[in-house]
């Protein structure tokens, strides 16, 4: 088995939800209706309420970029998304992206709990649909799960420990499909993913999941 065919960074975190749905879409939508450029200097001001220098300056660089493209009638989706993380997403950790990987070990947690597994499952099926396409280029997927909707997930992987994890995947058919360190990596993406859930849940904020893989 390739371990590490998609050579992308995923990166998971808590999204404040409501200033999501309630503040940054909103503006969004305006930007990507017209030339104006308020939207634009309202995203500035979301900007500026950022408390990590490092992010806040690369914001200011990319809305550069957004703004360029809003006065051409054009929209940047990589830009855009470089700002929804800055401003919304907190609590975030990036790994490597262990997603496909994780779909071909199904028949390991299927027997290890085939309720706990279909949930899991069923979730990472389901995040296609919570794409966020206006902030997904080629290169970068986006997707939110809204608050309301991480209880069963959340509760699926809190029942699996990321050292259970290692130990199941590291033991399967005998130890001759991965080894030590892989069953190491692999645990290490989930226990980054189940505390992005648990933190999700327990601060009613929304599950945010990225997938950078960069262009060859």
């Amino acid at each position: 088995m390739s371990l590490h065919s998609s050579n992308g960074v995923c990166l998971v975190g808590a999204l404040d939800y409501r200033k999501y749905a309630q503040q940054f879409v909103p503006i969004v939508e305006r930007a990507r209706s017209g030339r104006s450029m308020d939207p634009v200097e309202e995203l500035r001001a979301l900007i500026m309420g950022v408390a990590d220098n490092d992010q806040r300056t690369e914001s200011l660089a990319q809305l550069e970029r957004i703004e360029v493209a809003v006065q051409g009638g054009r929209w940047h989706r990589s830009a855009i998304g470089v700002l929804l993380e800055a401003t919304c997403v907190e609590d975030r950790e990036t790994v490597p992206d262990f997603l496909a990987t994780f779909t071909s070990c199904s028949c390991y947690l299927y027997d290890w709990n085939e309720d706990f597994a279909e949930a899991i499952y069923a979730f990472f099926s389901e995040l296609n649909d919570k794409t966020v396409p206006w902030a997904s280029p080629t290169d970068t997927w986006r997707a939110i799960v809204p608050p309301d909707q991480l209880a069963a997930t959340s509760e699926a992987f809190g029942a699996l420990s990321a050292r259970d994890l290692k130990k199941m995947l590291a033991e399967a058919e005998g130890g001759d499909v991965f080894s030590e360190d892989d069953a190491k990596e692999i645990a290490g993406w989930w226990e980054a993913v189940r505390k992005a859930l648990r933190v999700s849940l327990r601060t009613e904020r929304a599950f945010y999941f990225s997938i950078h893989k960069p262009e060859v």
